[in-house]
């Protein structure tokens, strides 16, 4: 699929997927932090995102298949695989990703030659049937690790593209963003689709939140636009302030579903918090209320 004339259709449908399931922000700080890690750079990286989505996505749907496992059978074979992801990883990446929230939940074990090993567990687990590509796969992973540690550019093996030390790399960290949440534990069910509280129903006002949210940190670009954007951005906080004073007195199933609802949403806003506070002079006059509505959504999101 990948040398056929068709490549371009399967990377910007692996991407689109990508997107859904990351948020451009999000999958723009996975993008930039596997270019610079890699030294590809963000183009080539994106396509290779683009290329490896519906592979890791297409075993996920093998072992369900082959397994009869339905949406939780998935999930809990998922969860266990946090230590093989975390494992999977080479030193120093994590680096990157800090304040992106697409590994809070993984263990920090570390980071050995046993990769190899490691890799070629995860693909026994996953069912995978391309069991050749996957030991080549761990042989390349572990010489890379071996690389990241001197600084140095390691050859692929003959036959075997560079890039695809880079997609097993993609392939965990699609498995471990999909199934663990900063909040902590896997992420298995899907948000409520209502939680009533004094006969009102707060996911259309937390809906509304979080997308006031989202379009005001779009526009912080420096110290100007982020003193404009304060105004709503405290409005956030408000918001936030009075769903805690109000989950006090909530049903404890209730209080479940609205920190489900919240937990929904938490790694998304981590991460465009994130990225405005890499932009300079801004977090002098944004991070204070910033601060302030990641603390609310957190307390927010604890059962």
């Amino acid at each position: 699929m990948i040398g056929g004339s068709d490549q371009s259709k399967l990377v910007s449908g692996g991407t689109n997927a990508l997107t859904q399931l990351f948020g451009n922000s999000t999958l723009g700080t996975l993008t930039g932090a596997i270019g610079k890690f890699s030294g590809m750079g963000e183009a080539p990286t994106k396509s290779l995102l683009g290329m490896m989505a519906p592979v890791a996505m297409g075993t996920l749907a093998q072992q369900q298949k082959a397994s009869g496992l339905d949406g939780a059978g998935l999930a809990k074979m998922l969860a266990g695989q946090g230590e093989n992801i975390a494992k999977a990883l080479p030193a120093g990446f994590g680096d990157l990703l800090k304040g992106s929230g697409l590994l809070d939940a993984l263990p920090k074990p570390a980071m050995t030659g046993a990769a190899n090993d490691t890799v070629k567990d995860m693909a026994r687990s996953a069912g995978a049937t391309v069991s050749s590509a996957s030991t080549a796969a761990a042989k390349t992973t572990s010489a890379a690790n071996d690389a990241a540690r001197r600084s140095v550019v390691v050859a692929a093996p003959t036959g075997m593209p560079s890039w695809l030390t880079w997609g097993a790399l993609l392939a965990a960290i699609l498995l471990g963003w999909y199934m663990f949440g900063p909040s902590g534990g896997p992420r298995v069910a899907a948000p409520p689709a209502r939680v009533v509280h004094n006969n009102v129903d707060l996911v259309p006002q937390v809906n509304t939140m979080y997308n006031g949210l989202k379009d005001v940190l779009a526009t912080v670009k420096d110290q100007n636009s982020a003193q404009a954007a304060l105004p709503k951005l405290q409005d956030g906080a408000k918001f936030l302030e009075g769903l805690v004073t109000q989950s006090s007195s909530m049903a404890p199933g209730t209080r479940a579903d609205l920190a489900a609802l919240i937990a929904n949403y938490l790694p998304q806003v981590r991460a465009l918090i994130a990225q405005v506070l890499g932009n300079t002079g801004v977090g002098g006059i944004a991070k204070p209320v910033l601060d302030l509505i990641l603390a609310r959504m957190e307390t927010l999101a604890k059962k």
